[in-house]
């Protein structure tokens, strides 16, 4: 049976040019940076709702002192007021404040439910003194943007080059390494970058009984996410292509970037979008479950099996893009392998806690 038409795909990667320098913004470009504008307030969620596992106050959470005489009463300090605080939150008080829908949601997921409503209820009440749980979120996630960055585009541009570029090219012209807008970023380099980066962001702010691997858990929430929208970049430049197939959803690709002849492909980078966005929300209702949240390691177990698991499968459709193997497999299904025994690793430790 001969196929007379397929999906044809050719569209310009560049998305606009900046006003007066001229100077080309990629639809690539525009995704990558919006996996981490959407991941931001994803991860702050995330973070917020960790933190209302355990509602107690802390001397951190004070910021000035409280106007009001029945919270304070006579009491000094920050120590002070920290047990009056905490003192309210276990009291029988029924704080009669109305909660936000959002807020309520979120003190429904602690395991103590009653002490996350009121300590939501006190921040309301008390917004001048006391730094509410949320705020903390977007200031921890603030900071750990700044490493999620740096960690994320040097390590999947170096991992590009160590795992699929021959090293006696990229010796020519080192600088070529910082050419990210002309693609080639290795999701397994990223993976190893981030997670070093976490270990030093751990290490500096400790907080919170926030250990690496809650910080591991809680960030691969939102970058399920940007996997989906990184491999829509790819789709738009073109690259990452897949083998020849007949199909009726094949693609063609007008301008390959690896110039390669166009012929009816199959659409790798749409199936590894679809996938990691169905594995984002998996996630995502995922961390609205305190077992989740308090396990170490549980959502990071997943999401290594679902990603790595699927990267693996996928491969088998993809074009060879390393030049550094002749193996029966990819790289790329060669480096995913780790990362599953990982993952199952990660999931069966945690089978029998809590």
């Amino acid at each position: 049976m001969i196929h007379l038409a397929f999906i044809y795909w050719d569209p310009n990667p560049v998305l606009f040019y900046l006003p007066f320098l001229h100077v080309p913004i990629l639809w690539y470009g525009v995704l990558f940076a919006l996996g981490f504008i959407l991941g931001f307030p994803i991860f702050v969620g995330v973070l917020e709702r960790f933190f209302l596992q355990r509602p107690d106050f802390e001397e951190r959470d004070i910021k000035g002192e409280c106007p009001h005489p029945k919270l304070i009463a006579g009491e000094k300090g920050k120590s002070q007021l920290v047990k009056a605080l905490n003192a309210w939150l276990a009291s029988d008080d029924p704080l009669e404040e109305p909660l936000p829908k959002r807020a309520a949601r979120f003190a429904a997921c602690s395991i103590h439910a009653n002490l996350a409503v009121r300590r939501l209820k006190l921040e309301q009440m008390f917004a001048d003194g006391i730094l509410s749980l949320k705020r903390q979120a977007v200031v921890l996630t603030d900071k750990l943007t700044v490493y999620m960055v740096v960690a994320t585009v040097l390590g999947a541009r170096l991992g590009h080059f160590l795992f699929y570029e021959n090293p006696s090219e990229y010796m020519r012209d080192p600088l070529e390494i910082f050419a990210i807008w002309k693609g080639g970023l290795a999701s397994h380099g990223a993976a190893v970058a981030i997670v070093l980066a976490l270990w030093l962001y751990a290490r500096r702010y400790p907080v919170r009984q926030l250990s690496l691997l809650h910080l591991l858990d809680f960030v691969v929430v939102p970058t399920a996410l940007a996997g989906a929208l990184i491999r829509l970049g790819n789709f738009f430049n073109q690259e990452i292509l897949g083998t020849v197939t007949d199909l009726p959803w094949a693609v063609v690709f007008g301008h390959a970037a690896d110039h390669s002849l166009p012929a009816p492909r199959h659409p790798v980078q749409l199936y590894e979008a679809i996938a990691y966005g169905a594995i984002f929300y998996l996630l995502w209702k995922l961390s609205f479950r305190s077992k989740f949240l308090l396990n170490k390691g549980k959502l990071l177990g997943i999401f290594l099996i679902l990603v790595f698991g699927f990267r693996f499968v996928v491969e088998f459709w993809k074009l060879e893009q390393s030049r550094l193997v002749s193996l029966p497999l990819t790289m790329g299904q060669i480096l995913s392998i780790p990362a599953i025994f990982i993952g199952f690793f990660l999931v069966i430790r945690n089978q029998s806690k809590v």
